[in-house]
């Protein structure tokens, strides 16, 4: 149910292969440009690499299912993906070198192998942090419209005071001078004025009505009635921006907001919240007690 930036950028994945193929075919390393004309070393190297890359693409889903791996940085997250599927891409090239050039002897297969690792984990890095980056500056392009957006905000309590306390402190009546005790303390910040605080991150057309923050990598993906856009921020750290009162976190990548369930389902044994947009969030066995006791989708 947790989709990952990684797979969400597919199509943009497969532009960075095909480029990666074509400067591959350009290089022509491993003996393909001197051993294949132009025309077939543009067939292996595009045949390679797109294969390769959905083996990547697969071994990267099964990574991303396990949760404790999902804390890691992505660029481990993606060597580990190029290094487990490093075995049967091995094989891959082998029927490649097979059909274009010719077939390897089994001596050759430990050098092939140790190859395609170094070739796959560099290939599968690239990609990742690549993506990383687009993922970056698309959550920082929507902050800043975020904040352009946003009226300046009206002066705090502790800002009123200190204004108020300056003309005081540069008379020559002692008098005008107020006490510490007549300065009003501020007050602590409300669970309303916190929750008010992050929405003003948010871009004006996705509205106030927040539903649910889902983890990306190290950023978090903000959903409400509206739609959803990603910030500059860890999940963590936006559960606690929002504090106790606003909602509960469900699972690892997931916070739902108190008003957002419609109802709960059972998906094989694991208990599901379905919110008011129709979007589904799992529960994680860490957090169900919790879901239980708010008592969420009863009527």
């Amino acid at each position: 149910m947790r989709e990952s930036s990684f797979f969400k950028a597919l199509p943009f994945q497969l532009v960075c292969v095909l480029i990666a193929a074509g400067v591959l075919t350009m290089i022509g390393p491993y003996g393909t440009y001197v051993e294949l004309p132009f025309g077939k070393r543009l067939g292996f190297w595009t045949a390679s690499m797109v294969t390769g890359w959905i083996l990547m693409v697969n071994v990267a889903a099964a990574i991303d299912r396990i949760e404790p791996l999902q804390a890691w940085p992505v660029a481990g997250r993606m060597a580990l993906a190029g290094f487990i599927g490093a075995a049967p891409m091995a094989g891959i090239v082998w029927l490649l070198e097979a059909l274009f050039r010719r077939p390897l002897p089994l001596e050759a297969v430990p050098e092939l192998f140790m190859n395609t690792t170094v070739l796959a984990i560099v290939v599968a890095v690239a990609i990742g942090q690549v993506v990383e980056m687009r993922l970056r500056a698309r959550a920082g392009a929507a902050e800043l419209m975020a904040e352009r957006a946003q009226p300046d905000a009206p002066a705090t309590v502790s800002d009123q005071a200190s204004s108020a306390a300056v003309p005081a402190a540069v008379t020559s009546d002692p008098a005008a001078v107020p006490s510490a005790a007549a300065i009003p303390a501020a007050a602590p910040t409300p669970a309303s004025t916190q929750s008010d605080a992050f929405l003003r991150r948010l871009p004006a057309p996705l509205g106030r009505d927040l539903l649910a923050l889902e983890m990306e990598d190290h950023y978090a993906r903000v959903h409400t009635a509206l739609g959803s856009t990603l910030i500059l921020l860890r999940l963590r750290d936006a559960v606690a921006e929002l504090g106790d009162d606003s909602g509960l976190q469900v699972h690892r990548s997931w916070w739902v907001a108190h008003n957002a369930v419609a109802h709960t389902e059972r998906d094989g044994g694991k208990l599901v919240l379905v919110l008011r947009n129709g979007l589904r969030v799992p529960v994680s066995k860490t957090y169900r007690d919790a879901v239980k006791a708010a008592r969420w989708g009863e009527t």
